[in-house]
């Protein structure tokens, strides 16, 4: 990672700007009829920043690890919007449900473990 924030303060740039932006859209969904036209497009412009937010971080020089550590909770947030809004309307296997379970809580473990390995 390049760029790190000075005195402890929040770096705010365009990619970490798109992050938190996508944050405050998988709020938003959490509010919108699952499958609507709104929610629709929100969705896709949450993935869309998603792909977007890395790329512009990595192309401006302002790749840090707390941007990395961001879009981690962005993530994880976006997708447990999805697991409580589309999965229930999808009436998946109880397989797959169990799956995602561990796979969203293989991913707060590795947040957890992020921040524990930067405080060393």
């Amino acid at each position: 990672m390049k760029y790190e924030a000075k005195n402890g303060k929040i770096p705010i740039n365009p990619a970490n700007s798109m992050t938190f932006l996508r944050i405050i859209g998988s709020f938003c969904l959490l509010f919108i009829p699952a499958c609507s036209a709104m929610f629709l497009a929100i969705y896709t412009l949450a993935g869309v920043t998603d792909v977007l937010d890395g790329w512009l971080a990595r192309k401006t020089g302002t790749a840090s690890a707390w941007g990395a550590r961001l879009d981690s909770i962005a993530d994880l947030f976006f997708y447990a919007v999805l697991f409580l809004k589309i999965f229930p309307i999808l009436k998946l296997p109880v397989g797959i449900w169990c799956g995602v379970i561990v796979v969203l809580l293989l991913r707060v473990t590795r947040i957890k473990h992020q921040q524990q390995s930067e405080r060393i």
